[in-house]
């Protein structure tokens, strides 16, 4: 049994840092061929907040016998450590399948095999927030090349992805407006293009 999962503002119905919609996230997953599930946390959970609801959702995977959590990581050790401690309290192992990779030849190889991305969320103090909603392209990896890791690992910015070679049809979406997590920090409220 496989999956997606990830946490999600229970009144706002839309994920933390990243404002993609519930709605949107579902057909993503339908496209791709897997269930997902959601973590519901209050607007602004507190840190004991977070880690109670992962470890909860995490101990209910391994009682339906999932055995691994996978996490997109790939430089930054103390994240690494953080999400193994939370995974390691619910009796999973986590794992990390692009840990140690170049980010530059990563995000390259990602638009190279045909996935195409929206940037969703930008940290103002280390790149321009006119980059919103742009595509996720070459350009883009060279434009941000000396303030931004190309793949945003540092948090510098967040992309949804809406189509690839493993998706069964392209995703439709719109920018049904902005939200700011913190000061410098905006992201678009990304849904169904019906809903806006």
């Amino acid at each position: 049994m496989s999956g997606l999962f990830t946490s999600i503002n229970r009144v706002a119905r839309s994920v933390p840092f990243h404002g993609i919609g519930e709605d949107l996230l579902k057909d993503q997953a339908a496209s791709l061929g897997l269930a997902i599930q959601f973590i519901e946390m209050s607007p602004s959970p507190s840190n004991n907040e977070y880690e109670e609801s992962m470890v909860e959702f995490l101990k209910k995977c391994k009682e339906n016998e999932i055995t691994h959590a996978a996490f997109g990581d790939i430089f930054l050790k103390d994240i690494r450590q953080y999400r193994e401690k939370l995974v390691r309290l619910s009796g999973l192992q986590a794992i990390f399948p692009l840990w140690g990779e170049q980010t530059d030849s990563l995000a390259r190889q990602f638009i190279n095999d045909g996935y195409k991305a929206s940037i969703c969320g930008i940290d103002g103090s280390k790149l321009p927030y006119s980059l919103l909603g742009h595509h996720y392209d070459a350009w883009v990896i060279d434009a941000i090349r000396k303030s931004a890791d190309p793949c945003g690992e540092n948090g510098e910015f967040h992309t949804f992805v809406y189509g690839g070679p493993i998706f069964s049809t392209e995703l439709s979406f719109a920018a049904a407006g902005t939200e700011n997590a913190f000061t410098d920090f905006r992201t678009l409220l990304l849904q169904r293009e019906d809903y806006t």
